[in-house]
C-alpha cells in the first residue's frame, strides 16, 4: 500500500477542508497544506527521499494558515498510538534503556487486541495496523466524515474507553485531529529533542483492516458505559479562560485564543465586589478585615501581585496599602519585584488556614479569572491598510460598529450578549465571532451588480473580501461565499449566526450611511469627474478610495510606486542642466496627458524619431513612463499587437500610452501620449 492509498482510506475526502503534512526534522519543522492529497504527495515523498521524519494530520482543517485545534475542521478517523521498546533502542550514558509504554511491539499488539476484545470492538472489524518504528499506531476509518463538533465528543469517549480499559495510549493523539502520525513508507530517525533514542527505522504498514459505522461504534461505546449522557461537552474556544486558570503557552494557542487574549483586561474591583458579595476570595476577606494587624505582609504582597495585572491595579494597590499602612514607595518596590501573579497554593503558604475550605479549591488557580472582561470598541477608527489593489498603503475608516456588536481593542469582532452572573445580577459578556478585524468599507457598483467591498485586517496582511449584495438575504449563501474566501467564524456554538448577524448589520448600516461606488472600467477622468489611478479612486472632497478593479489588474501593478523620488529628481535636473530640451518635451507631454480633457481635444499623438541610434529616444520614453509607473513595465513595446495596443488605449484612457517601436528597418521610436 503506497502513502497516498494509506492516507485517501482514513482522511476525509477532497473538499472538506486543508490536508497537511509536517517534517519534525530540520529546525524550520515545516508544513505543507493542500486542498487535495495529490498536493501534498510530492512534498512528503520529497521529505522521505532526505530521510526526514515525516507525518500526517488525523483530520482536515478550515485554513491554510495553521495546524491547531482551533482550526480543525474535520476528520474520518479515530486513532491511537502506543508506544513501545524497539530492538534498536540505543541506551543512555549510563548504559539504560528508557521502559515505553509496552516492552515491544508485539506486546503492544497483544494488548490492543485484548482491549478489541474485551469492548467488543473486535465484533466490528479490525484496525489497521502501522508500525511507527517506535510503537503501534492502530487506525478505526469512519463510514463518515464528522465535522469538528461531533468528532471531539466521540473521540473523547472513544478515549476515556480505552483508559479504562488498560489500554496505554497517546491520549493527546487519539483525543485531537490536529495531531499527526507518522506516513508509511518513510523513515523514523530514532532522534528525540536532539538526542539519538533509537537506530533509524523504516516506518512499515503492517495490515489492512475494516471500515467502521459511526453508529456501531456509538453503541460499543454506549454499552461499555461511555454514553453521550456521561460526556462533557469540549469547552469552546471563545471561553478560553486566562487570568486565574492554569498557565498556557501563548504561542501555542490558536489565532483566536491570541486574539482573546490580546483583548481582555482583568479588573480588581470586579474581584473585590464578588468578595464582598460573600462568593470571592477569602484571602482577599481576611486582609479587608484585619489589614492592621502585624504580619499581613506576605498576605499584602501576594495581593500586590493580583493588582499588578488589573487595568485599575495600580489603584487597587494604594487602596490596599492604605489599609495598614504601608507606604507607597514601599509598594512600588513590591511591585518591581513581584514577577507574575501568585496562585492560590502560594497565598495559602503566605497566610495559612484560609483557603481549606474555598469552594473553588482546585478549580482555579487564582480569582484573577472572575475580573476578566473583554475590552471592546464601537468607535469608527482609522486604519492604515495596504492591498493587492492599492498602490501604496492607505488609510480608511473601520465604520462604527452595528447595534449588539463591538470591535476588540486589539482586533477582532465580537457579539455582545446579556448574561446573569452567580448573584442573579444582569451583566454583559462578549463572544468571539473572528478573531480579526473584519469590516464593510463600500458598497461597489458594477455595472448595476452591487457588491460589498469588505476588509479583513490580519497580522499577516489585509485581505479583501467581495460578496455579492443579494447574498445577504440569505445565511447559508453568505456564510459559502465568506468560507469560499478564507472568513470562518471563530469556533463555538450558534458563531455562524452570529457572522451572518453582523454582517448582515453591517451592510445595513453601510447602506444606509453610504451610496455605492461605481467601480472604474477605465483609468483616467470619469464621468463624475472622479480620477483613477495606482488603484485608488481620486475625488476633490474625500480622501481617495481603493477599489477592486477587475480588468485593471495589470495596469494597477505598473503603477505602484517604485524606485528613489530623489533620484528621478536628480535625472530631472540632470537633463535640465544639458538642455536636453528635447527629451525634457517627451517628459512633459506624458506628464500632460491627463490635462488633455481641458483642452477640447481628444488626444494627441507624439512621434520621436531619428535616423541615427544612440540618440536617447528610448531613454526618453523611459523618462515619460517613469512618471507614472516603472518605465520598462509601463511602456509597450514592437511586440504589442495593434488590437492590445488599442485594448490598453482604452483602459489607460486619460493617461498616456507610451510605445517604444524598433524594426530593423528604420529605428524609429514613437511616443502616443
Amino acid at each position: 500500500m503506497t502513502p497516498l492509498e494509506f492516507l485517501a482510506e482514513v482522511l476525509p475526502s477532497p473538499g472538506n477542508g486543508y490536508y497537511c503534512a509536517v517534517e519534525l526534522t530540520t529546525k524550520k519543522k515545516q508544513h505543507v497544506f493542500g486542498e487535495t492529497l495529490d498536493a501534498i504527495i510530492p512534498t512528503i515523498e520529497k521529505w522521505a527521499d532526505k530521510g526526514y521524519d515525516t507525518y500526517f494530520a488525523l483530520g482536515t482543517f478550515g485554513t491554510n494558515e495553521n495546524r491547531t485545534k482551533d482550526n480543525m475542521h474535520a476528520s474520518q478517523v479515530l486513532a491511537v498510538d502506543l508506544d513501545c521498546n524497539h530492538p534498536k533502542d540505543i541506551p543512555d550514558e549510563d548504559g539504560n534503556i528508557k521502559a515505553k509504554s509496552y516492552p515491544s511491539a508485539k506486546a503492544a499488539a497483544q494488548a490492543l487486541a485484548k482491549f478489541c476484545e474485551d469492548t467488543g470492538l473486535s465484533a466490528l472489524g479490525d484496525p489497521w495496523l502501522v508500525h511507527s518504528g517506535g510503537g503501534i499506531h492502530a487506525y478505526w476509518p469512519l463510514d463518515q466524515m464528522l465535522f469538528k463538533e461531533d468528532w471531539y465528543p466521540l473521540a473523547k469517549r472513544f478515549k476515556e474507553m480505552c483508559n479504562a480499559k488498560g489500554l496505554k495510549i497517546d491520549n493527546a493523539v487519539t483525543g485531537d485531529a490536529s495531531r499527526v502520525l507518522r506516513v508509511i513508507d518513510t523513515t523514523n530517525t530514532g532522534i528525540k529533542n536532539g538526542k539519538a533514542v533509537r537506530e533509524a527505522t523504516r516506518v512499515r504498514f503492517l495490515s489492512e483492516g475494516n471500515r467502521f459505522a459511526v453508529d456501531d461504534l456509538d453503541a460499543v461505546l454506549t454499552a461499555q458505559g461511555f454514553g453521550k449522557e456521561f460526556v462533557k461537552q469540549p469547552t469552546p474556544t471563545s471561553s478560553l479562560a486566562l487570568a486565574g486558570e492554569r498557565p498556557t503557552s501563548v504561542n501555542s494557542l490558536s489565532s483566536t485564543a491570541q486574539a482573546l487574549i490580546g483583548n481582555s483586561v482583568t479588573r480588581f474591583k470586579t474581584i473585590l465586589l464578588r468578595t464582598k458579595n460573600g462568593t470571592g476570595c477569602g484571602q482577599i476577606e481576611h486582609y479587608i478585615n484585619n489589614a492592621s494587624d502585624d504580619g499581613m505582609e506576605p498576605l499584602w504582597r501576594g495581593l500586590l501581585s493580583w493588582t499588578k495585572v488589573c487595568v485599575d491595579g495600580e489603584k487597587a494597590g494604594l487602596w490596599l496599602s492604605d489599609m495598614h499602612p504601608y507606604s507607597h514607595d514601599r509598594m512600588y518596590q513590591k511591585l518591581h519585584e513581584i514577577k507574575g501573579p501568585y496562585s492560590c497554593e502560594a497565598m495559602n503558604d503566605a497566610n495559612p488556614g484560609v483557603c481549606g475550605n474555598c469552594p473553588h479549591r482546585g478549580k482555579i488557580t487564582n480569582p484573577l479569572i472572575w475580573g476578566r472582561e473583554t475590552a471592546t470598541s464601537t468607535e469608527t477608527v482609522e486604519v492604515v491598510v495596504e492591498t493587492e489593489t492599492a498602490a501604496q498603503p492607505m488609510k480608511t475608516l473601520r465604520p462604527e460598529a452595528p447595534y449588539g456588536f463591538a470591535y476588540g481593542k486589539q482586533g477582532g469582532v465580537f457579539i455582545e450578549k446579556e448574561d446573569t452572573d452567580d448573584q442573579g445580577n444582569k451583566t454583559k459578556r462578549h463572544l468571539m465571532i473572528l478573531p480579526y478585524d473584519f469590516f464593510p468599507v463600500e458598497i461597489l457598483n458594477s455595472g448595476g451588480v452591487h457588491e460589498v467591498h469588505f476588509l479583513a485586517v490580519r497580522k499577516t496582511g489585509v485581505q479583501e473580501v467581495l460578496i455579492p449584495q443579494k447574498c445577504m438575504a440569505s445565511k447559508d449563501e453568505t456564510i459559502k461565499h465568506l468560507a469560499s474566501q478564507n472568513i470562518m467564524a471563530s469556533f463555538g456554538a450558534g458563531n455562524d449566526n452570529n457572522l451572518y448577524g453582523y454582517v448582515r448589520a453591517s451592510v445595513e448600516k453601510l447602506s444606509t450611511d453610504k451610496n455605492p461606488i461605481k467601480i472604474p472600467s477605465s483609468y483616467g477622468w470619469q464621468d463624475d469627474d472622479s480620477f483613477v489611478f495606482a488603484g485608488c479612486i481620486y475625488t476633490p472632497k474625500a480622501d481617495p478610495v481603493v477599489v477592486p478593479m477587475p480588468g485593471l489588474e495589470n495596469i494597477v501593478a505598473n503603477t505602484k510606486p517604485t524606485g528613489d523620488l530623489d533620484a528621478w529628481r536628480n535625472v530631472i535636473n540632470m537633463m535640465i542642466r544639458r538642455k536636453m530640451w528635447k527629451h525634457l518635451t517627451v517628459l512633459l507631454a506624458g506628464a500632460a496627458a491627463p490635462l488633455m480633457r481641458f483642452t477640447g481635444l481628444f488626444g494627441v499623438t507624439m512621434h520621436v524619431t531619428s535616423a541615427e541610434s544612440g540618440t536617447g529616444k528610448s531613454f526618453a520614453l523611459d523618462a515619460a513612463a517613469s512618471i507614472w509607473g516603472h518605465p520598462i513595465h509601463y511602456r509597450t513595446g514592437s511586440g504589442t499587437s495593434a488590437v492590445a495596443m488599442q485594448q490598453r488605449l482604452g483602459l489607460l484612457r486619460s493617461m498616456p500610452l507610451i510605445t517604444d517601436e524598433i524594426t530593423t528597418n528604420n529605428q524609429i521610436g514613437r511616443a502616443h501620449v
